[in-house]
């Protein structure tokens, strides 16, 4: 079989769209070795591979221009299989390579407008408020009232804590872990 038959072949064969090859997200010889563990392994699930050369694209790259992460964008929408689409979606909204210009192009996109990227944001949004401000009572709030518990215990990391706004955790935390920490340091000689 010639090279570009075999390469037809691995494309139809592992439902992968023309579109990988001619946007160079992969190269032929990634394909045709992908192919070659396909038509080898047990595993015929064909969103499995694909799942992967999305996942190889974010590992083997620092960063992805504008045009690449539309192509990448574009392949998922364009996959038969939802859910691995989701999942490459999801893989690309939480990749460290996108600039802030890229992540905050995605947050307002279509595509990234469901539920699990929007609560992926919004925790984001607050990590870095609590991360780069001091706490303040209304953040604490906020962190009880409206979001998960890891949120609430990067509050307890804060050095900048204070001992009414540990009560608060301790009294409001919406986990008994949580509530333990924050009982734990008021506790401490630092609190006393």
């Amino acid at each position: 079989m010639l090279k570009a038959e075999l390469i037809d072949r691995a494309l139809m064969d592992m439902n992968f769209h023309a579109k990988w090859l001619e946007y160079d997200l992969i190269d032929r010889t990634f394909l045709l070795n992908l192919y070659e563990r396909f038509v080898l392994s047990d595993d015929k699930s064909t969103e499995h591979y694909r799942y992967g050369a999305f996942r190889k694209i974010l590992q083997d790259n620092q960063y992805l221009d504008d045009r690449n992460i539309d192509n990448y964008i574009e392949l998922a929408k364009i996959d038969d299989d939802l859910a691995m689409a989701k999942a490459a979606l999801v893989d690309l909204f939480r990749w460290k390579g996108l600039s802030d210009w890229q992540y905050t192009k995605l947050v307002n996109s279509p595509e990234f407008a469901g539920e699990i990227f929007q609560t992926y944001h919004r925790n984001k949004s607050m990590m870095e408020t609590i991360s780069k401000m001091p706490i303040s009572d209304e953040i604490i709030e906020d962190c009880i009232q409206n979001y998960t518990a890891n949120i609430q215990e990067c509050l307890l990391y804060k050095e900048d804590i204070k001992r009414h706004q540990l009560e608060y955790i301790y009294q409001h935390g919406t986990k008994k872990r949580i509530r333990n920490m924050a009982k734990n340091m008021l506790g401490s000689r630092r609190y006393q």
